[in-house]
């Protein structure tokens, strides 16, 4: 099953993510790389394939790339430590 699927979630979730995509205060290649990162935060592969695409169109380097990646692996082992810390007791 796709949403897709489910006309009445899907046009209501479709027109959100136009109204959060669109132009704003964040540039839409800035949007597409948090979406990267919240992608994998998330563990959603498709998510991830899709936003970097994006993203990759609208501009971001390798460079950005690795470093946002480097931001995601730092955020989340902070978390496995942070785990750790409060149930080491």
């Amino acid at each position: 099953m796709q949403l897709s699927d489910f006309p009445e979630l899907n046009d209501g979730f479709v027109g959100f993510y136009r109204r959060v995509f669109s132009d704003g205060a964040l540039d839409k290649k800035t949007k597409e790389m948090l979406a990267v990162a919240f992608s994998y935060g998330n563990g959603c592969a498709s998510c991830v394939r899709t936003h970097e695409a994006k993203a990759r169109r609208l501009g971001m380097t390798d460079a950005e790339y690795r470093e946002l990646v480097a931001v995601c692996e730092v955020i989340a082992a902070g978390g496995v430590r942070e785990l750790f810390v409060e149930n080491a007791g």
